[in-house]
């Protein structure tokens, strides 16, 4: 059977490297997620693109459908237009007033 032996430099250039690896994959999760460009507004509800090409909506409550990414400004209106066709809307801002 082969020898697993880790000698203390290398354990240290190891742990050196992973620490390293993990600051750069923060740094390329902070630089995908950023937010870029002007606030857009669609029937009251603010939302705004993502270094990565995603949306997300800024001024509504955590617990409403519009919470999460999506993948195109065109898909978000129409789901925002359809919550306001439903009569729904107001439901997605906090206090149910809107912003």
């Amino acid at each position: 059977m082969g020898s697993n032996y880790v000698s203390p430099e290398e354990r240290a250039h190891l742990a050196k490297n992973k620490a390293s690896k993990a600051l750069l994959d923060s740094a390329i999760h902070q630089h995908n997620f950023s937010v870029i460009g002007a606030v857009k507004e669609h029937k009251g509800v603010h939302f705004r693109m993502l270094q990565n090409g995603t949306f997300i909506c800024v001024n509504v409550s955590p617990d409403s459908q519009l919470q999460g990414y999506f993948n195109s400004a065109q898909g978000l209106k129409k789901l925002i237009d359809d919550l306001d066709r439903a009569g729904s809307l107001l439901s997605v801002f906090p206090s149910n007033s809107r912003s």
